[in-house]
């Protein structure tokens, strides 16, 4: 098991996330992982975004909203006072990450491969099995990269290890993200119902971005994303999503996946991958029809992988040795250690 050392009580470290209309709860999710971690090795940390999220109880951690524009941010006191600023944006252009650099400050950048800025970092994490060091050699040459399933930045929930697979109720979750952009809920739910066995049961988690219409059903449960996803995850046999999103907390919970594949860029997710292997990806890009095929698709791949429980009992295991719940505390042991080596700048001790 892996222990991080104790940190510098006054280190103060403020993460940026996306969180506004239309964006979701992935950055948000991830980035409480990370400041729940920190905290826990004595940091003080604050997480600001754009609005406030609703569902959220942090731990340790204050919420706050930054300002809209650069240069309130420029001069934002919490910017002004952090040792370490972490990133993990799609809406900062170019301008505003080598804006908010400061002197003796460093610069963590969370990616996701999406062609941002990254040269001035001084931290890259990328937990995407797909992550390759070559490419932040040539984006970040001059980072740290953290990257693989090892730093998958999941919460506390996760480090236990989780109920056995053969222990659970028969239940299926699905969640296809705050946003669910493709309208995936409704459909699959009707498809899952239509060719699992009768007793299984569905939990559903409602998009937070956009109208879910499910009808009533007495084997459908509905919820909402947060807080409690992680106890849906923990208590499935089987679970329906998109590929990013939970993958890493349903690989920490043990529980396998149909994942659907659904940005044109995102063809390597469909390639053989050990790291992926405990995970069943079912092609949803653009050009392979509508939300109603991929949601049939998904709702067979499910039966398939439920006619074998062998095979979902060695997925579920596979998926545990993926991720083992401690990749925020790694990531909060790297930080520590970078902000423990660095020189004390002239008035920066107090």
């Amino acid at each position: 098991m892996y222990f991080a050392p104790a940190l510098a009580p006054a280190t103060r470290v403020l993460i940026l996330a996306d969180h506004a209309v239309g964006t979701g709860l992935g950055h948000v999710a991830r980035c409480l992982s990370l400041a729940h971690a920190l905290a826990a090795q004595g940091m003080q940390v604050a997480l600001a975004t754009q609005e406030l999220p609703r569902f959220l109880a942090p731990e340790g951690c204050e919420l706050l909203v930054h300002p809209p524009e650069l240069a309130d941010l420029l001069s934002w006191e919490p910017l002004e006072r952090a040792d370490v600023l972490v990133i993990d944006s799609y809406l900062f252009p170019e301008h505003w990450r080598r804006a908010l650099r400061r002197p003796g400050q460093d610069l963590v950048f969370l990616d996701d491969e999406r062609g941002q800025w990254l040269d001035g970092a001084d931290v890259v994490i990328n937990p995407s099995p797909l992550a390759q060091a070559a490419t932040y050699a040539l984006r970040a040459p001059h980072a740290q990269a953290l990257l693989g399933p090892a730093y998958a930045l999941v919460g506390p929930t996760f480090v236990a290890p989780p109920l056995a697979w053969h222990q659970r109720d028969e239940r299926v979750l699905l969640s296809f993200g705050g946003a669910d952009p493709l309208g995936l809920t409704e459909p699959t739910t009707q498809a899952l119902l239509a060719c699992l066995p009768a007793g299984v049961e569905l939990d559903v988690v409602l998009p937070t971005q956009r109208e879910a219409h499910v009808p009533a059903h007495p084997r459908v449960y509905l919820h909402h994303r947060l807080p409690h996803l992680a106890g849906l995850m923990l208590r499935a046999r089987l679970a329906l999503t998109q590929v990013g999103g939970i993958l890493g907390e349903l690989a920490a919970s043990a529980t396998p996946a149909v994942a659907a594949v659904t940005g044109a860029e995102q063809g390597a997710w469909l390639l053989p991958h050990p790291q992926l292997a405990w995970c069943r990806r079912v092609d949803g890009r653009p050009a392979t029809g509508t939300a109603s095929a991929l949601a049939q698709r998904l709702a067979e791949a499910a039966q398939d992988l439920w006619q074998s429980p062998v095979q979902l009992q060695a997925l579920s295991q596979l998926a545990r040795a993926t991720v083992d719940g401690l990749g925020a505390q790694r990531v909060a042991g790297e930080l520590q250690a970078r902000v423990l080596a660095a020189p004390v700048l002239e008035g920066q001790a107090s």
